[in-house]
């Protein structure tokens, strides 16, 4: 009992430290999470409009390849791109890459009429803004969550992934046009909270080059690809003949669920990464695919399991890259793109 009671409290100082230290961390892994939960885990952004010089290929293909590219071009030259990360108006300039991709996006998907080149110019250059911008702004947030640790990152991500739910849950009930607005101005606001995470942190720490990267970490890679791969497949049997806004809510519901178990495992007992992943994730996102398969008529069970499983783990994956930052000096750009591309592939 009073193992249990020193993790509760541990948890609740961490909770408190999170809202109370570290308030601008929290809200920018919530607009984060937010952002990419609508573009990239969700069909709120791209529509089902046949893209330029692809017509055979889905929409969604070519952003996610792109934000897979961000990331190899990321893992490769994050120390050579270390000068430029650090100064004040990079995170400007990735923030007028979302945004502007976003926005060049929108216009794709909703004007009417527009010649080839200009639609091709909008979906492409769009989407490789929306990628780019993305996979640079949590490139910085993966060097704080190395400076704070695995637990505050954990339950900072946890905590974070429960106030993007329930924004989320709000957005599915207005229109889609409120969305698209979002997606354009919310890099913006992504903007001052890097600035003020910086002053928390000496620029020699958060910026330091690290020692030289390890081998890759094959298990690592193979748990971030296990995981990547079902949510995708879940994600399009839940895309098929149900709206944005449908979607939309039952993602929603079932990210908070997964970050709630979290919290209250990391509560409740004393837990290391393997047994986190291994014993209560992939399990969980298992039963969800084995819910699918034996209930094919029904497959919202199961796509809510496991989409449950997915938070989990997810959550969990950005807890594990913290601690190979702190504890062994790992770059974290590096291990977040690694574990990114393998996470999309």
């Amino acid at each position: 009992m009073s193992l249990q009671n020193d993790k509760l409290l541990r948890l609740a100082s961490a909770v408190r430290s999170c809202l109370g230290d570290y308030p601008f961390y929290v809200v920018w892994s919530t607009l984060y999470w937010l952002w990419t939960g609508l573009v990239f885990q969700g069909p709120a952004f791209y529509s089902n409009k046949v893209p330029p010089l692809l017509p055979t290929v889905p929409s969604w293909w070519v952003p996610m390849i792109f934000y897979a590219l961000s990331y190899v071009i990321i893992g490769v030259g994050y120390a050579r791109a270390i000068p430029i990360a650090a100064k004040k108006g990079w995170p400007v300039a990735l923030a007028a890459a979302m945004g502007g991709g976003a926005a060049a996006c929108v216009l794709w998907m909703n004007a009417d009429t527009q010649s080839l080149a200009t639609s091709a110019f909008l979906y492409y250059g769009g989407s490789f803004g929306v990628s780019f911008g993305a996979a640079g702004f949590l490139s910085l947030l993966s060097r704080f969550n190395g400076y704070v640790g695995p637990y505050l990152t954990l339950v900072c991500g946890a905590v974070s992934l429960v106030c993007a739910a329930a924004i989320m849950l709000g957005l599915s009930f207005l229109p889609q046009a409120v969305c698209h607005g979002l997606l354009v101005v919310l890099p913006w606001v992504l903007v001052p909270c890097v600035h003020k995470l910086v002053r928390l942190v000496p620029r020699r720490v958060l910026f330091r080059t690290s020692r030289e990267k390890d081998a890759l970490p094959k298990k690592l890679l193979a748990t971030s690809a296990l995981h990547g791969l079902p949510f995708g497949f879940s994600l399009m049997l839940l895309s098929s003949g149900r709206t944005d806004a449908q979607v939309l809510l039952f993602n929603a519901v079932c990210f908070a669920c997964g970050a709630f178990a979290l919290l209250s495992l990391m509560g409740m007992r004393r837990l290391d990464f393997n047994r986190l992943i291994y014993v209560f994730g992939f399990p969980l996102m298992g039963t969800g695919l084995a819910c699918i398969a034996v209930l094919p008529g029904s497959p919202d069970i199961g796509c809510a399991v496991l989409t449950v499983g997915y938070a989990f783990v997810h959550v969990t994956m950005c807890g594990v890259n913290a601690y190979l930052g702190k504890q062994f000096g790992v770059p974290m750009p590096w291990i977040l793109s690694v574990t990114t591309c393998c996470f999309m592939g």
